[in-house]
């Protein structure tokens, strides 16, 4: 586990996965150009997963703070380029909250934020659009055991009917 910079407010039970800065060997045209500077910028500009949230991070006096929910994450794709190293291209249905990119991170960095980000999503059950399904199963289980018992004479028809059609419209 990364440790929790100082200024991050977390929820209950929430712990922070990786903390990551820019890469400085994709980044040092920047720290020439801006003769050391740039390291105070880099420093300020942070990637935060967390076991319920994304987070990145930016500034020094005009700071910002974009969180996307890992259960409104819909992909995660690592982006490597010659130019400008590894980044992580995220789309979400957060709409205006959606964070597009998090880098320039160094290749293997990238990889391993999109490795743990991917196994940090709810799996199928447990994220949006699930509820419906897990609903329409446990119906059909339930209609399945009233038939078992209709048929084994421990409920009559008109008990059969009545159960099943309760089950329908919940």
């Amino acid at each position: 586990m990364a440790s929790v910079p100082a200024t991050l407010k977390l929820n209950q039970g929430e712990s922070v996965i990786l903390d990551e800065t820019p890469s400085a060997f994709w980044t040092w045209p920047l720290y020439v150009f801006t003769l050391g500077l740039w390291s105070i910028w880099r420093s300020r500009h942070r990637f935060i997963l967390t076991s319920q949230r994304v987070i990145v991070r930016k500034g020094i006096i005009s700071k910002s703070e974009q969180t996307v929910q890992l259960a409104r994450i819909q992909d995660v794709n690592v982006v490597r380029s010659l130019i400008a190293g590894g980044s992580i291209a995220i789309s979400s249905a957060g709409g205006a909250l959606s964070i597009r990119k998090i880098g320039p991170l160094t290749r293997a960095k990238a990889a391993e934020f999109a490795e743990k980000m991917s196994d940090s999503l709810p799996t199928h059950g447990e994220g949006l659009g699930s509820a419906p399904a897990a609903t329409s199963a446990s119906v059909a289980d339930e209609i399945a055991k009233l038939v078992a018992l209709r048929d084994s004479g421990a409920i009559t028809d008109e008990e059969f009917t009545a159960h099943k059609e309760s089950l329908k419209g919940n």
